[in-house]
């Protein structure tokens, strides 16, 4: 389980810093007029890449490129060509520059212009930096954007990011939205839900400078926050409450799963141990119950309950059932924490994602000894360890032999005088009466003695009924008890 929870947190790490890192310039047109350059160069993502992807994917993408050559990763083979710092010796930039058609790429159409092929050679000439798609590289701290001041709305870095591209690309922010607009906005967003009407009369009113943070911050405090998130989380990790398939039985112990997700969400849990909790909870954190539902993540999907159930233990079949829970789980978590499908390598290394097959089957390796179940849990931390604790009691006095001088456990002499007069009590707490009448339908005689036991004689038919009356006397009643006793003129002394 510790290396599921490294692998894990390896690529939510890449997930979540690539969703809060900002992003580079978009995609741009490119000409030979006013060719984008960075301040350190030819930027590869917004003008190196989407020229290749115009130009020559169409041939030597990753999918059974011509010639071998893919054009979609800094192979080694592919850099030999393109030769970084060294134009002159680039086959690339000479096969696209020829003017000899039979050598000329690509082969049909006009060609590259001679602003691409000015933006190749700056860029071969400035070292051809191919960084790895921005989802998978290391992240780094960027310093904040700093918008002129046309832009002072922006009220924090994201902001901020969004201020500066607009003024990149000389774009102006849209008016602000009226208060009610804006708080309709916000209370879908958070809650899902339209605001009350004395909400929006309540802000529309407020006329402090930080009134809007004040309403953020309170929708954000409300259960209702947890609720929506935890359903966008659920729709994610295809939770559902029953487990799919041909008879779809219901999971009658799903719904912690759901509440864990609530809880941590308006908890506002660190993502981190969030992600953690859900890879492998019950190992990290094996004192927290809400860690161990929080594994709920991994059987969240469709299971074969019924069919495995009928399956014998050594069937074939069976581990196919196993495979396919394990493809579900390595999907999900994939899909999850590192926005990436991951299907593809089932068969072979996938085509688009750094992802090989052996990476895939090493994942299924790492959720090996995950089997999906239907289980109760204790939420309540103190019940959880005294149920635990009470478990191994019983087990150590199950296996305890009575003809044994030494017990399991050392019992407290004061508990135990406690438990037997109250035992005491209970005995001595019987009556036996004289019944006022009793019958035997079936013909058998009675006779009740001193010590109020009857005697059935005479017929004794295989089955009877008996009648009995007793005095009712004022008081609790709580049991009625009747003893078959022994008798030396019954049958081998009865009973």
């Amino acid at each position: 389980m510790s290396h599921l929870s490294r692998t894990t947190r390896h690529w939510s790490l890449l997930l979540l810093l690539s969703l809060l890192a900002y992003a580079g310039d978009g995609a741009s047109s490119v000409t030979a007029q006013a060719p984008p350059v960075a301040s350190d160069g030819i930027d590869f993502d917004s003008v190196i890449q989407p020229l290749l992807a115009r130009q020559c994917l169409s041939c030597h993408g990753a999918d059974d490129p011509h010639g071998g050559l893919d054009l979609t990763e800094p192979h080694a083979d592919t850099l030999d060509l393109v030769a970084p710092g060294s134009p002159s010796e680039s086959e690339l930039l000479a096969r696209v520059s020829t003017e000899d058609l039979d050598e000329r790429m690509p082969p049909t159409g006009p060609g590259l212009s001679a602003g691409e092929i000015e933006l190749l050679t700056q860029w071969i000439e400035q070292g051809a930096s191919w960084p790895e798609h921005w989802s998978y590289r290391a992240i780094t701290e960027q310093p904040t954007p700093l918008p002129s001041s046309l832009n002072r709305w922006a009220q924090g870095p994201l902001d901020a990011g969004i201020a500066v591209q607009l003024e990149r690309h000389g774009l102006e922010v849209v008016r602000p939205a009226s208060k009610g607009v804006l708080l309709r906005r916000a209370t879908y967003d958070l809650w899902g839900l339209p605001p009350e009407p004395e909400d929006v009369a309540r802000f529309e009113r407020d006329s402090r400078p930080d009134a809007w943070s004040r309403t953020v911050d309170r929708l954000l405090a409300s259960p209702r926050f947890g609720e929506r998130q935890a359903r966008h989380w659920m729709d994610q990790v295809h939770f559902a409450e029953t487990h799919g398939h041909d008879q779809d039985r219901p999971r009658e112990n799903a719904w912690p799963y759901r509440d864990y997700l609530i809880e941590r969400f308006n908890s506002d849990v660190p993502y981190a141990q969030f992600v953690s909790e859900q890879v492998a909870g019950d190992a990290l954190y094996p004192d927290d119950p809400w860690a161990t539902v929080g594994t709920g993540l991994l059987a969240a999907g469709p299971w074969d309950e019924s069919s495995l159930r009928d399956i014998r233990e050594d069937a074939p079949d069976r581990e196919v059932a196993r495979y396919l829970d394990r493809d579900d789980i390595v999907t999900t978590v994939m899909a999850t924490f590192a926005g990436t499908s991951i299907h593809c390598a089932r068969c072979h290394d996938h085509k688009f994602d750094p992802i090989s097959q052996a990476d895939y089957y090493g994942l299924q390796a790492v959720f090996a000894a995950t089997d999906k179940a239907n289980r109760e849990i204790d939420l309540d931390v103190d019940v959880a360890l005294q149920r635990e604790r009470l478990a191994s009691r019983l087990a150590r006095w199950s296996s305890f032999d009575p003809a044994s001088e030494d017990l399991p456990e050392p019992v407290d002499p004061v508990w135990l005088e406690t438990r037997l007069a109250t035992v005491r009590a209970q005995l001595s707490a019987w009556l036996s009466e004289a019944p006022l009448e009793v019958a035997a339908l079936g013909g058998a005689t009675t006779q009740v003695r001193d010590d109020h036991s009857v005697l059935f004689e005479g017929p004794r038919p295989d089955k009877d009924n008996y009648r009995w009356i007793l005095p009712l006397h004022v008081g609790q009643l709580t049991a009625v008890r009747l003893e078959v006793l022994p008798a030396e003129s019954l049958p081998f002394s009865g009973p």
